[in-house]
């Protein structure tokens, strides 16, 4: 680590030494690093949409079921900015929380002007992105006053129903921009409003089933045997599965020389429903939606103070406040369990079979199915925020230097709370006489989930455990010069951060101290320590021609670790080294060929370190239009190391420990673009303005282990379905690793525009994902290798439920709950077992 700081040191004092340049321009450092973009016209022209997709197309970039994988690291490695500011959350750093991009806050497409995508070898400005930096620009309105209205849909037919042999999965997008000058032509407006609605939010491959005169056999309830039902389950879409989300982007720019500044702000509000056990639902009219409100704002001044130099201030706060709500009662939770404001909501439609608790559950067939008016969830509140600052001084000296010095802040506030509204009505009943202060403390545990920041009924209190507080921050500075053929960025990184809570821990875990009021063992404080980490970044490169260049970079990185708990665990580091090769062809087009090889460390425990070295080689060419027609490619070859001894991941699963593999990425990933347009004046009336996109996208499998031990039903519920996780595996060597199919995907869009007049137009567009309508396997149940089948009615152990729950028509509702589409894959893992089915949308945007 010293040595390459003092190389770093070694090469400015080179370039200082030096006394004339024949080129003393600026030399940005995207022109020295790797970066990928998508423009405002590639945004247009794609068959897809929204930032992850539009990230997909890009190099070494693998999007898994909504989360994103960039050159083989975890997706909380991925650092968000937008308009060059952070977005910081601390939902990047747990997977069970609110993601950014499901349903938290939405950049609308129409708002974007680019996407860069910067893969791990940044300059030392920015850090928190070990696996890559994404910048998200949102447009600068035009001088002129211009306004859009755009609208697409599948709702041809009705949701579920067919037409083009595709299912209508019930989506809509609403789109509205405005944009232009603000009182004078030097300050200009952009705002955007977008409506989604997604009606099926999970898009899986669905056949539907009925099974009829199905009879009520659980031995819990007293009537049993007296009830028969059937189980209807709609073909073509997931019930109980979508979102509504209304959003709003925009941007204010002034311009008062030598003094600019901008704002950005962004506000979404989203309504998601999600079930992972829909099929065992249908019974069950009740909905408890995922409510959130993000607002993020941020603003940047800049002082130009000569032609040399410039001094920028920049600042950001983002809100974010995620509820689970109930369709009876809203968040008024204490009433949720309550059976007489049940039956007085439902006038008498759901009966509580006593004061808190909702009817036995149907058993049919061995599988159990919620009766109407039954909870799914507890109720949960989560509230973040987030405050962000920099300053930064750039200037330009001795003819060919530009330097940069700089300083950022950055502090996150995380406050979560959970309740049990059943068992909260319980112990109000059973200890607190109706007043929920008498429920002894210790009791309150057992209603009370874990609570931060709030007390035991929902105030924001330290009284169990004080807010999650953390703050990073980060000095900087950096040099940017050319010397004969050579470009070099230097860069040097000191990362901060600390926890500001304190920690707690036991001085004694033998003989511990237990309060004799509460019960609860005594713990004992101390400060956090801080971590302090310098980072050398290293870009240079080699201008053989005015078409052929080379490039070699040395990145460090450090990231906050993703632990919320005790214990003062250090940085997450990451390192990268990447050589690249850049060509121009005149009249064809440019290519880039580029090796990396990154190596991260990071702790799984307190006492637990996991390393995971990556190589991979990049392939790139982007043709320029001829004939109407442009082509892109690109590839990505994806290598792991993992040593011997960190080859399985240790885990608690039912109480038990054991080992299974980490997921391992795809090795290999590519797209293939193809765009034919006719320009204006070209290709007569009809095929004028029109255009045609094809998006080839295509990786490898991914590895799986097959295990000794068959899964399926542990117990006749339908939940608690499949041992994911088994504890032997079918040989001691690698033959147990095997890998899932190939998965290729071909979306097309279509699209015509018109001109109405000479300042109003229209455009029609057909958009179409997953053409061929492929089923892709994602992944397989590891014991029988296939995504159609787990295994379980080989295993003789099954017979004894077949006999028990009815034979043949046992099977049928096993193949219907389960098997079909991967529903049980999916409640147990949240992941499918298949990629999306083909998606038609038919577009229109009218343009003044």
């Amino acid at each position: 680590m010293n040595k390459v700081i003092f190389i770093v040191l070694g090469i400015c004092l080179l370039g200082y030494a030096q006394g004339n340049h024949p080129d003393s321009s600026f030399v940005g450092s995207d022109s020295i690093r790797a970066s990928y973009q998508i423009s405002k016209e590639d945004i247009n022209h794609l068959p897809v949409r929204d930032v992850p997709n539009y990230l997909k197309t890009l190099p070494g970039v693998q999007l898994e079921q909504g989360d994103l994988f960039i050159r083989g690291g975890s997706e909380y490695e991925n650092q968000t900015m937008i308009n060059g500011a952070y977005l910081v959350t601390p939902n990047k750093y747990s997977n069970s929380l609110p993601d950014m991009y499901t349903n938290g806050l939405h950049i609308i497409p129409s708002a974007l002007e680019s996407v860069t995508l910067k893969p791990g070898n940044y300059d030392a400005a920015y850090g928190w992105g070990n696996s890559a930096l994404i910048d998200n620009r949102l447009r600068t309105g035009r001088p002129d006053f211009h306004t859009s209205l755009e609208f697409q849909t599948d709702k041809v037919v009705k949701q579920g129903e067919n037409f083009l042999g595709t299912t209508s999965f019930g989506d809509h997008f609403l789109t509205l921009t405005l944009e232009g000058s603000l009182f004078k032509d030097n300050n200009r407006f952009f705002i955007a409003y977008e409506n989604e609605d997604i009606g099926d939010s999970q898009k899986m491959f669905n056949d539907g089933f009925n099974l009829e005169n199905r009879v009520d056999m659980n031995p819990s309830n007293p009537n049993v045997g007296q009830d028969t039902v059937d189980v209807v389950f709609p073909a073509g879409y997931t019930p109980k599965n979508r979102l509504n989300r209304h959003s709003v982007n925009a941007r204010l720019d002034f311009n008062y020389e030598p003094v600019s500044f901008s704002l950005t702000g962004l506000y979404s509000h989203v309504e998601d429903y999600q079930l992972l056990t829909t099929a065992q639902d249908v019974f069950n009219d009740r909905e408890q939606p995922h409510i959130g409100d993000v607002f993020y704002g941020s603003g940047e001044i800049t002082w130009k103070i000569n032609d040399k130099s410039r001094l920028k201030l920049q600042g950001g706060y983002l809100y974010e406040k995620h509820e689970r709500q109930d369709d009876y009662f809203g968040n008024n939770w204490r009433l949720w369990s309550d059976s007489a404001a049940v039956a007085r909501h439902t006038d008498n439609e759901v009966i509580y079979r006593n004061a808190y608790c909702s009817q036995y559950n149907y058993q049919l067939n061995g599988f159990y199915f919620i009766r109407n008016g039954t909870l799914n969830y507890d109720y949960s509140l989560l509230k973040n925020q987030a405050f962000t600052g920099r300053v930064e001084f750039q200037t330009h000296f001795r003819k060919y230097h530009n330097f940069t010095i700089g300083i950022e802040a950055n502090q996150t506030i995380m406050r979560y709370y959970s309740v049990d509204p059943c068992n909260y009505l319980y112990y109000l009943d059973e200890y607190g006489s109706g007043n929920e202060q008498d429920i002894p403390i210790m009791m309150r545990y057992s209603f009370v989930r874990p609570t931060i920041g709030y007390d035991y009924f929902g105030n924001e209190s330290n009284e169990l455990h004080e807010p999650i507080k953390d703050l990073t921050g980060a000095f900087y500075l950096s040099d940017n010069f050319r010397w004969r053929r050579f470009q070099f960025d230097l860069g040097l990184r000191m990362d901060f951060h600390k926890r500001l809570n304190k920690d707690l821990y036991l001085k004694n875990p033998f003989d511990p101290i237990v309060d004799p009021e509460t019960g609860m063992v005594i713990m004992d404080v101390k400060e956090y320590k801080a971590q302090i980490k310098l980072n050398p970044r290293i870009g240079i490169v080699y201008n053989l021609s005015d078409i052929l260049s080379f490039n070699a970079s040395y990145n460090q990185h450090v990231q906050q670790n993703m632990y919320f708990g005790p214990s003062n665990y250090d940085f997450h580091y990451s390192n990268q080294f990447e050589i690249s090769t850049h060509a121009y062809i005149p009249g064809i087009g440019c290519g880039t060929i580029s090796l990396f090889k990154r190596k991260s460390e990071f702790e799984v425990s307190s006492i637990q370190k996991e390393e995971k070295n990556i190589k991979g080689v990049v392939l790139r060419f982007n043709s320029l239009r001829f004939s109407r027609f442009i082509i892109s490619f690109n590839y990505t070859y994806l290598s792991k190391d993992a040593p011997p001894e960190t080859k399985y991941i240790s885990a608690i699963y039912r109480g038990i420990w054991i080992n299974f593999p980490e997921k391992i990425l795809r090795n290999h990933l590519g797209n293939i673009i193809l765009d034919y347009r006719f320009l204006e004046n070209d290709g007569g009336k009809i095929f004028s303005n029109s255009g045609v996109s094809l998006l080839l996208n295509f990786s490898s499998g991914d590895d799986y282990t097959i295990y000794s031990q068959i899964g399926g039903q542990l117990k006749p519920s339908g939940y608690d379905y499949v041992n994911l996780y088994p504890f032997e595996f079918v040989g001691n060597d690698m033959s147990w690793l095997k890998t899932t199919p190939w998965i290729y995907t071909i979306d097309l869009k279509i699209d015509k525009s018109f001109k109405i007049s000479s300042k109003l137009s229209t455009t029609l567009y057909l958009r179409v994902t997953n053409l061929l309508n492929t089923q892709n396997e994602l992944n397989v149940y590891p014991y029988s290798g296939r995504a159609d089948d787990d295994g379980y009615f080989d295993d003789p152990l099954s017979e004894v439920n077949i006999q028990m729950y009815g034979g043949q028509d046992y099977i049928e509702m096993y193949r219907a709950v389960n098997l079909q589409g991967g529903r049980s894959y999916w409640s147990q893992t949240g992941t499918h077992l298949y990629g999306n089915p083909r998606q038609i949308m038919f577009g229109v945007k009218i343009s003044y």
